[in-house]
């Protein structure tokens, strides 16, 4: 009986396992509400680097027309729920 159900089981998972890693994935499958309203006051206070570099971070967050033109895409970047701010190493 234990060895039936342990063969049973392990089929089981086998058969699971092979189906799970058969599955495809795409971005059209998780789909994303995004977020159009007043993006939240940022806060750098005591965050040493954040307070280091924030004219870049708040030019970028609340999508100031230089970083636009130099970005692309700024604000709320990704998923509509977060702000990628990215510079370069001054190199053009």
């Amino acid at each position: 009986m234990k060895i039936t159900l342990l063969i049973l089981c392990s089929s089981f998972l086998m058969l699971f396992s092979i189906i799970a890693s058969a599955q495809q994935h795409s971005f059209n499958t998780y789909h994303v509400l995004i977020y159009k309203g007043k993006p939240a006051p940022l806060k750098l206070k005591g965050n040493k680097l954040a307070e280091q570099f924030r004219t870049t971070i708040r030019d970028t967050y609340y999508s100031k027309k230089e970083m636009v033109e130099w970005h692309g895409a700024t604000g709320l970047n990704f998923a509509g729920h977060y702000c990628f701010v990215y510079w370069g190493c001054g190199s053009e």
